[in-house]
């Protein structure tokens, strides 16, 4: 079980947990399944402690007999800041350096707050002139030490932290066509956008409006009963034209 993590994603009322293969090109997923997240654990993507929560955890994983201790967790916050920015098509082992020297150009921050990262979206070429075009990615330290906490406590070590709207590119450029392609990806209380041409990412943006306002209303209508709960009224969505 060496090559498989824990794939954990913390929403507002639920949390997703997927036991997969860790970077392989055809990963396996071998456990899924979701759990109650407790109210007002996570506050814009900071994760606030809760032992409750990491017990919890525990014991959904000791259920399942999942003895994977390894872990990425996948953030979305309005935090997180993103820029596309092109950068001459160096050695790519000389792409963080450069990224880490101009990152206060990028963002207008105090840099010794937060932690930079990137991913190559494109390679672009105008005549003898080849540039990489990258996301790159500023996150509050602190954030981060938040998942690392709850780490700690649940038992668990951290393999990596990705941001939400670069976790699904995988998945995104495996299933679209050649075509100019938008995907929506709609959480409790943003929506992520993304627009690719040729499988080439071009734009992406967060709207912050989600369906926790639909997911309410469900469960707050009294043609659904009285004990309708967020888990409850999220199936109506999935597998019914309600709206």
């Amino acid at each position: 079980m060496a090559n498989r993590v824990l794939s954990i994603d913390i929403g507002y009322s639920i949390t997703k947990i997927v036991e997969v293969d860790f970077r392989q090109k055809n990963s396996k997923v071998y456990n899924c399944f979701a759990m109650q997240t407790p109210a007002g654990l996570v506050d814009d993507g900071y994760i606030k402690e809760s032992e409750a929560f990491s017990t919890a955890l525990r014991e959904e994983l000791a259920k399942r007999d999942i003895k994977t201790k390894k872990v990425v967790f996948t953030i979305t916050s309005t935090k997180i800041a993103n820029r596309e920015v092109p950068i001459p098509a160096v050695k790519q082992n000389r792409i963080d350096s450069m990224v880490q020297a101009k990152a206060g150009d990028y963002f207008p921050v105090d840099v010794r707050l937060y932690k930079f990262s990137y991913s190559i979206l494109d390679t672009l070429t105008e005549g003898d002139t080849k540039q990489y075009k990258l996301l790159v990615l500023a996150t509050p330290k602190d954030l981060l030490e938040s998942y690392y906490s709850l780490a700690e406590n649940a038992g668990l070590t951290i393999e990596a932290l990705d941001y939400s709207g670069n976790s699904i590119i995988p998945v995104i450029k495996s299933t679209i066509t050649d075509d100019v392609t938008m995907i929506i990806k709609v959480d409790e209380r943003a929506t992520l956008l993304t627009v690719l041409s040729d499988t080439n990412i071009v734009l992406q943006r967060s709207v912050a409006y989600g369906a926790d306002a639909a997911i309410q209303a469900i469960e707050e209508h009294e043609v659904f009963g009285t004990d309708m709960t967020y888990q409850g009224a999220l199936d109506l969505l999935r597998g019914h034209a309600i709206i």
